[in-house]
């Protein structure tokens, strides 16, 4: 689906780096939203159907993961002060 942009040479050569990668970037942006678009009209095709015993994602079909749960920041800053406390120890014991 990725489509060269239409401009002459010479507006070619006349773009700084960054304008290009702008344009790179907003092409790789736009195949992606018709990627997307094209996973929704499936997933909607494929439930409505009614051959599936369970609904169809979108991001099932583009191979995503679903959304991910964040972990509890204080249990995660917990365990790390845990893990710098015996990391502190070891030196001690070891000599």
């Amino acid at each position: 689906m990725t489509k060269v942009a239409a401009m002459m040479p010479e507006q070619f050569w006349s773009l700084s780096p960054f304008e290009a990668g702008c344009i790179v970037s907003g092409g790789a942006f736009r195949d992606e939203r018709e990627w997307e678009r094209a996973a929704f009209v499936a997933a909607c095709t494929m439930n409505a159907s009614g051959n599936l015993k369970k609904p169809v994602t979108p991001a099932q079909l583009l191979g995503k993961l679903d959304r991910v749960v964040p972990k509890d920041p204080g249990a995660e800053l917990e365990a790390m002060q845990q893990r710098a406390k015996k990391l502190a120890q070891k030196p001690q014991q070891e000599g």
